[in-house]
Order: structure tokens, then sequence, then C-alpha cells
């Protein structure tokens, strides 16, 4: 019945007229050229009617989420309105897409900076832990073992893994022989 009324919702500025020309548009164009030419006259409408900034970002968001797009007329779709909002001197759309982009660019780098800085702090950790190990051990090595400690030493400094480093430092606590020593250092 709103089809037969066509040029009264063009002329009324009545947001919900916009809504029902969407609706109308939506229902009537099968062909994706013809809906993509139909979105383009509603998003125009907009900017035409003296829409507040909400209600023009609110309709968008109606209008888009009604006469959906393939990909590659989506685009062609954005290109026009940025066209459009160049000529108008209107931001309304792309400066949202903007600050959306923008918000998720800040939110990325912040939760970048957190991961960085706790990976920062557990390698950290880390790199302090087994700094403490290789000073355990070139104690341990240098009142139990004096004559083969520097050798001993620089065989355990090759050696990344800390439960390694740990199970060396046990094993020197403990009073291990020297070969049970020389086994847990392997070929490092």
């Amino acid at each position: 019945d709103y089809a037969k009324q066509w040029i009264q919702l063009e002329a009324n500025l009545n947001p919900f007229a916009l809504v029902v020309m969407a609706y109308v548009g939506a229902t009537r164009t099968r062909d994706q050229k013809q809906r993509l030419a139909w979105k383009v006259r509603l998003v125009r409408m907009l900017y035409e009617r003296g829409y507040n900034r909400e209600e023009v970002v609110a309709l968008f968001r109606f209008i888009d989420w009604l006469l959906i797009l393939p990909a590659g007329l989506e685009e062609q779709f954005r290109d026009e309105v940025e066209k459009m909002e160049k000529g108008e001197k209107m931001a309304y759309v792309t400066s949202i897409e903007r600050l959306g982009i923008e918000k998720g660019e800040r939110l990325g780098i912040e939760k970048g900076e957190r991961l960085g800085i706790e990976k920062g702090e557990r390698l950290g950790i880390e790199k302090g832990e087994r700094l403490g190990l290789i000073e355990a051990i070139d104690l341990g090595l240098s009142m139990r073992f004096p004559s083969q400690a520097t050798e001993l030493l620089a065989r355990a400094r090759r050696i990344e893994a800390i439960e390694r480093l740990k199970a060396i430092t046990r094993a020197l606590k403990g009073g291990e022989p020297l070969e049970a020593i020389e086994a847990l250092l392997g070929s490092a």
C-alpha cells in the first residue's frame, strides 16, 4: 500500500517515512544493481532531509542492515557514500567507521602492550631465575669440584631449560658425585 503513496513518503520528513521507503525498496528489489541504486538513493535522502547526527547514524544502520549487498557492490556503495559526504561536506557514516577503526586500533594496541608487558615480565622472571640457578651452580661447583668448576660452569651456562638447571642445583646440594653432575650437564 505504501508504494502507492510514494510521493507522500518522499515529501514526509518523519524518519519513519524513510524506514518505510527502505522496507519497500528491500521487498521490491531483487536485482542487486537495483538494490545498490536504491540504497544509495535512500542514503542521499538522509543527507538531504537535515536529520541530526544520531538520526542519520540510526537510519543508516537500518538501511545498511535491510538492503544487504554482495561484497563487490558493497564496496561500490561505500565509494558512493564517500562521494556524497565529500560533496555535502558531511561525514556522518565514514567518520563513525573511522572512529570504530581508531577505537579498535587503540584497543588492539592496549591489548598488545598488556600482552607484551606480561610476556616481558614472564621472560624477565625466567631470565632472573636462570641467572640465579647459574650462580647457585657456580657456587656449588666451586665448592665441590674446584679443579673442574670452570669447564663445568661453561657447560651449565649453555643450558636454557630451567628444570634441567634446577636438577643440577639439587644434585649439587644433595652431594651427588661428579659423574652424576656431568651426566646432568650432558654435552651442553
